[in-house]
């Protein structure tokens, strides 16, 4: 079985001078395809010019069947039809602990950040809201994440069905650019189409 293959691609102009990250490659994450990635999930840096085999493994979680006549204080998780987040359909312990995160942000600052799930009365924090913001993750960091002044429904539990990715092992290879780009059959016109 052939694994998938990725090519990232960026031009010299569009790196930020800001953005430390542009100038050493590309920050990539591992999340479910229905989670907001962020720094709380596994992640790897794709340096420029390089190329990179990435191993890992995805695994299902789930619980038995059994356990779920229970209730969620004591099986310690939580089905896909008992989800209580307004922003996300699909509950996973990432997207509870973001929602709650956002929801002591707005109380605390009266903003969210522009990542943070919001609906179109909630402003995005500007410039002059940003030590609000960071003094409330600080104090958000520190509590039990899910239950923070009850803005939150209940503590965020795992999912009890999940997918579970191993530990990351990327080894670096030898990179050539345009035998890479041959590889890609995108050789021909690139360097006119991406100067720089």
């Amino acid at each position: 079985k052939e694994s998938p293959s990725l090519l990232l691609i960026h031009r010299k102009f569009d790196e930020d001078p800001i953005c430390r990250m542009s100038s050493f490659g590309f920050l990539a994450y591992i999340h479910m395809p229905h989670e907001i990635p962020g720094n709380w999930h596994k992640s790897f840096l794709v340096k420029k010019e390089t190329s990179l085999v990435i191993n890992m493994e995805a695994r299902s979680v789930g619980i038995d069947s059994d356990l779920l006549k229970y209730g969620i204080e004591q099986r310690k998780c939580i089905r896909s039809e008992e989800n209580h987040l307004k922003f996300f359909k699909s509950y996973t312990q990432s997207n509870c602990e973001l929602e709650c995160w956002t929801n002591f942000t707005l109380k605390t600052c009266g903003c969210v950040s522009f990542f943070m799930p919001r609906d179109k009365f909630t402003a995005v924090c500007n410039i002059t809201r940003l030590k609000c913001v960071h003094d409330a993750e600080d104090v958000w960091s520190k509590f039990d994440k899910g239950m923070v002044d009850g803005n939150c429904t209940g503590r965020c539990y795992k999912a009890c069905n999940y997918i579970e990715y191993d530990q990351l092992i990327p080894t670096e290879d030898d990179f050539d650019a345009n035998r890479t780009l041959d590889a890609f059959n995108i050789l021909e016109g690139f360097y006119m189409k991406y100067p720089g």
